[in-house]
């Protein structure tokens, strides 16, 4: 995030977010079609050969990148990742707002890792229908992720951030709820894909919303404070699920989750004050700047 803060202009964020959407979704589908004739065809070796091929290739194509590193204006010294995820966190105390946005933000993608372990169960116990099912509903994930790409940055340039955040919020929400509601496959499959749609069209634009809003040497900090963060929430989340979706089943389960996201989405609403946050008139932005 970082470096595209730094290379590309403020305009052109989101349109970059989305390609890298596009690209994100596309590979993994591509790639799993792909493997299943390139392994019955070409030794394992040469495999191993041609990914290795791939990252040497992706090396040299980074120092193509047109990247000029900006002169820090005073030393700092080299700190621990402990302090720098506390600088980030200090950074957004000064604006709740921003912090709760954020996270609020984040929801769906959490609820997407809730639905990896969910859904096989899902599908056997609920549904009772094949495996089969399960490999079409990754797919369909994937393939509404890469509408997503296609279309947020037209969206977002028609609505703004924020409320194309709060629409797609709201969208994942009412799609998990009718998923509960009407439990057949064919919904099932159409409800994944507006699950995958929602929640990369989230990503897209939160990504985008970081970098407009957040100074470039706090991105960092910032996005592993959350990282962090979203890590401890799926362990106990799906922890918890573990230990609960044998007695309550996976449909009750995913109510749960229904109302997480009910939650994110008032939540999100609440912090509407993210729409006018200045960063330049934050005053943890002049404190980590060295400004009086």
């Amino acid at each position: 995030m970082a470096l595209i803060q730094e290379i590309f202009l403020s305009s052109e964020y989101n349109r970059i977010n989305s390609l890298l959407e596009i690209v994100r979704q596309t590979a993994p589908v591509v790639c799993e079609g792909l493997s299943v004739y390139i392994i019955q065809t070409i030794p394992l070796t040469y495999i191993i050969l041609i990914d290795l091929a791939s990252y040497i290739m992706s090396f040299f194509l980074f120092l193509f990148i047109p990247y000029r590193k900006k002169k820090k204006k005073s030393f700092r010294e080299k700190k621990n990742l402990w302090f720098e995820i506390k600088e980030g966190f200090q950074y957004l105390k000064s604006s709740p707002s921003l912090f709760w946005f954020f996270l609020f933000a984040a929801m769906p993608y959490i609820s997407i890792m809730i639905g990896n372990y969910l859904n096989p169960i899902f599908i056997s116990k609920q549904l009772k229908v094949s495996g089969n099912v399960y490999a079409m509903q990754e797919l369909v994930l994937a393939l509404g992720a890469i509408l997503a790409g296609l279309i947020s940055s037209y969206l977002v340039n028609k609505i703004g951030l924020y409320k194309y955040i709060c629409t797609y919020v709201l969208i994942f929400t009412c799609s998990l709820f009718l998923m509960v509601l009407i439990p057949n496959t064919t919904v099932f499959l159409v409800v994944n894909f507006v699950l995958g749609w929602a929640n990369a069209g989230t990503r897209v634009a939160r990504s985008t919303t970081i970098m407009k809003l957040i100074p470039n040497n706090l991105i960092g900090k910032i996005e592993s404070f959350y990282n962090g963060l979203g890590l401890i929430l799926r362990t106990i989340l799906i922890g918890l699920f573990t230990q609960m979706v044998d007695f309550i089943g996976p449909l009750i389960a995913y109510v749960i989750v229904g109302f997480i996201m009910v939650n994110s989405f008032f939540g999100l609403v609440s912090t509407s004050k993210v729409q006018y946050f200045n960063p330049n008139h934050s005053s943890s932005y002049k404190y980590f700047h060295h400004e009086k």
